[in-house]
């Protein structure tokens, strides 16, 4: 068991299936050390933004408390399922950030 996860494991990070998945779904290959001139001009764009290293932004999760994090996500939620007006929305959003 442990050497077909491992050998799956290889394949889905081996850099050919990189780049033929992210031609096919249109995304960036998580891999940073691949010759992504093959791709589309978006991806391309994207992975060189990817490999500058002072372009990179974490995930917003990250440097949120929980609490802020539930308040946003229930600020966005309210905001695409109601018909809230735009400053309302950003009302609520920057309450959420200041919880």
């Amino acid at each position: 068991m442990q050497q077909a996860q491992k050998l799956m494991a290889r394949t889905l990070v081996a850099p050919a299936t990189q780049i033929a998945f992210n031609k096919l779904k249109g995304s960036l290959p998580p891999r940073t050390d691949l010759d992504t001139s093959s791709l589309d001009a978006c991806s391309r764009a994207g992975a060189a933004i990817m490999r500058d290293k002072t372009r990179l932004a974490g995930a917003p999760e990250v440097y949120l408390t929980p609490d802020q994090n539930g308040a946003l996500q229930d600020a966005i939620t309210a905001y695409w399922n109601t018909s809230m007006p735009v400053e309302k929305a950003q009302k609520a959003l920057a309450a959420a950030l200041r919880n």
